[in-house]
């Protein structure tokens, strides 16, 4: 459970790094540096190229959290009804 938050937090902490210019290099993908790269470029294609990196991040951490929820609910043995 603790293991889905803490790796929606590395995603958010990985996706700022890269978008400062301070994370993966640059011929290795990561959503911070396409966010980087679009912001760039985001008046020539267009804004969809912004947003969906960053609605594919929301949506990955969104749905890692609702995981690790789903998990205490089913596996934690205080919420179980006797």
């Amino acid at each position: 459970m603790v293991a889905t938050l803490g790796t929606g937090r590395i995603i958010l902490v990985e996706s700022i790094l890269s978008l400062s210019g301070a994370g993966i290099p640059p011929p290795n993908p990561a959503w911070g540096s396409m966010v980087s790269d679009a912001i760039n470029y985001s008046f020539y294609p267009g804004w969809q190229v912004v947003v969906i990196p960053v609605v594919g991040i929301g949506l990955t951490v969104i749905s890692l959290n609702f995981l690790g929820d789903w998990l205490r609910d089913h596996f934690d043995p205080r919420l179980r009804q006797v």
